[in-house]
């Protein structure tokens, strides 16, 4: 069993909302989740389309945070709920079964001299340095390859192996040519990795 903890968030929209003002900041909506995605906090979201009380606005996401309190703050950002037009509800959601998936991407190099030039592409990113991406960071560094992870929370055993840590995703991704993401499976699970 896999025994990873997530946040389910649950949200419903509130009486007064109409399918227009679900409309009307749906584009503000996905463009926020989609930042969040790429920062690795959503692992997966999307609206209800049928079942009990489902309306326009109704959705769920699944969140990486470390307690209640950080889930239910990235909640109440969402551009749905400030204004009043849906309400939620927070879950801690163990995932027992499931699997993992692992994304390599070669892209180009943009750097100008070769010595720079000889250093990106040796030099290794590993998204997701948990159960299954530590330990191919470490096979890396024992390798010879520089290697710049980036963890949702740092452990100290990411540093003792080697592992430059990036602040996050997105400075991970600005210097190796080579990316491996290794996260919780999803149906986007590459578009963090992709250039």
């Amino acid at each position: 069993m896999l025994g990873c903890d997530y946040w389910l968030v649950r949200s419903h929209p509130c009486p007064q909302t109409s399918a227009e003002d679900v409309a009307t900041v749906a584009g503000e909506h996905v463009s926020w989740l989609l930042e969040l995605e790429w920062d690795g906090v959503v692992v997966m979201s999307g609206p209800l389309v049928e079942g009990p009380g489902v309306r326009p606005g109704s959705g769920v996401a699944v969140l990486c945070a470390a307690e209640a309190d950080e889930a239910g703050r990235i909640a109440e950002q969402d551009p749905f709920v400030r204004p009043g037009l849906r309400t939620f509800e927070l879950y801690r959601w163990r995932v027992n079964e499931g699997s993992i998936a692992v994304t390599v991407e070669l892209r180009p190099v943009r750097s100008t001299g070769a010595d720079e030039r000889w250093m990106h592409m040796s030099t290794v990113g590993v998204i997701g340095l948990g159960r299954m991406g530590l330990p191919i960071a470490v096979n890396l560094v024992e390798r010879g390859f520089p290697v710049v992870g980036y963890r949702r929370h740092p452990t100290p055993e990411v540093t003792e192996a080697g592992v430059q840590l990036a602040g996050s995703r997105r400075t991970q991704r600005r210097g190796p040519a080579c990316s491996c993401r290794s996260c919780p499976a999803s149906p986007r699970c590459g578009r963090s990795c992709s250039g």
